[in-house]
């Protein structure tokens, strides 16, 4: 096919961009003639093929000045290179999009059973996790933000939970300055070869006491103390601080309100 054609019908067969075809005619990836009379280029059929090429690769994910490198200058051995490094890219992307699928699938679950389960206790075996702190007494914890330990939290979050420590004796002080961070268990640690030393804390599979509770912003220790009075009538030890997760988060005209699942070390007296 030699003949002059507008760029918006090769846009149009191609599903590009007019921008991206003259990005790749400028680097000269294409290099269609112009019509001297209409000045409409002439795109043969081996440069459509080459379009459809670039568009092939910008659907796996390339950018269009990867794609440039890519049909220039890439020798077998760094084509094969690359092709595996934007499969572990996208394998990536893949268990990512899984990750938000179950988080949000826990939201609406949380939202769906919250009314049920409000202030209902039961016991659980909680899993070995790690506590990444990034707010410790009212402080930011910039050791932890700034260190390498805390880059997964970003690049995984889907992964991790939003969590607070609520140490018994500042609740029994009536204080709020807990420990604000992400939880991940351990096996999910493992899976992904986090780095899991100091300072990230270690939060042992234990016993302990679970219940939902809702609040109409972060968790403070007036949430919190209702349930402490309660579990000392119920004559229950408590075995160390508690530690709050993030179920749901839920606006109705802009007004906030978060559910909280609490697991609480604990033993009957």
């Amino acid at each position: 096919m030699t003949q002059p054609v507008k760029i918006n019908v090769i846009a149009k067969l191609l599903n590009m961009s007019p921008d991206a075809i003259r990005f790749y005619e400028k680097k000269g990836i294409i290099n269609p003639p112009r019509d001297p009379e209409s000045r409409y280029r002439e795109y043969s059929a081996s440069e459509i093929r080459r379009l459809y090429d670039c568009a092939n690769w910008t659907a796996l994910g390339f950018t269009i000045r990867e794609v440039e490198i890519l049909m220039h200058t890439l020798t077998e051995t760094e084509m094969s290179r690359l092709l595996e490094e934007r499969e572990q890219a996208l394998r990536h992307q893949l268990e990512d999009t899984q990750l938000a699928l179950n988080k949000l699938s826990g939201y609406k679950q949380a939202r769906a059973l919250f009314p049920s389960m409000l202030m209902r206790w039961d016991w659980i075996d909680t899993p070995l996790s790690y506590f990444f702190c990034y707010s410790h007494h009212d402080e930011l914890n910039e050791a932890m933000i700034f260190s390498p330990l805390y880059q997964p939290v970003m690049q995984y979050r889907n992964l991790f939970t939003c969590a607070v420590l609520a140490p018994v004796d500042l609740l029994e002080a009536q204080r709020s300055d807990f420990d604000f961070g992400f939880i991940v268990t351990a096996e999910a640690a493992a899976r992904h070869g986090f780095q899991t030393q100091n300072p990230i804390r270690s939060l042992p599979d234990q016993k302990c006491l679970r219940t939902i509770i809702q609040t109409e912003a972060v968790i403070q220790s007036s949430d919190l103390l209702p349930l402490l009075t309660q579990l000392r009538q119920m004559q229950i030890q408590l075995k160390g601080d508690w530690i709050c997760r993030v179920l749901s988060l839920d606006y109705d005209q802009g007004k906030q309100t978060r559910r909280y699942e609490l697991w609480i070390p604990a033993e009957v007296q």
